[in-house]
């Protein structure tokens, strides 16, 4: 691969010249493509800056509007949520002795004699 790449694109003089501009010049195609890609690349942005951006601020906007009522605005209350969220949850979780059998009574599966060497 590397013998390929020096035949091609021959040894770099200097280092202000770019890897493209020996691509540009060795390879004639390879200009043609550079300007596709760019092509490509701005229609598909400004197509995302017109189109896709303003609804979904739009959205955002509408959707904060409307649970505005859930937005936390004390910095130290909103600092403790995910703490109270995670430990809430656990809280609801069933711990209780009767509800999980003793372990000697769980019965293990059985492994066959080829996974137990592996």
């Amino acid at each position: 691969m590397a013998s390929y790449l020096a035949r091609v694109l021959g040894p770099m003089r200097g280092a202000a010249t770019s890897a493209m501009t020996v691509l540009k010049t060795k390879v004639p195609q390879v200009a043609g493509y550079e300007a596709k890609v760019v092509e490509a690349y701005t229609s598909t942005m400004t197509t995302v800056r017109t189109k896709v951006v303003p609804q979904t601020m739009e959205a955002y906007k509408t959707t904060m509007a409307e649970n505005a009522e859930y937005v936390v605005k004390d910095p130290e209350a909103a600092d403790k949520l995910g703490r109270q969220f995670i430990f809430t949850n656990m809280a609801k979780c069933v711990t209780h002795p009767s509800v999980h059998p003793p372990l000697d009574t769980v019965k293990t599966p059985r492994l066959p004699a080829w996974y137990v060497c592996l």
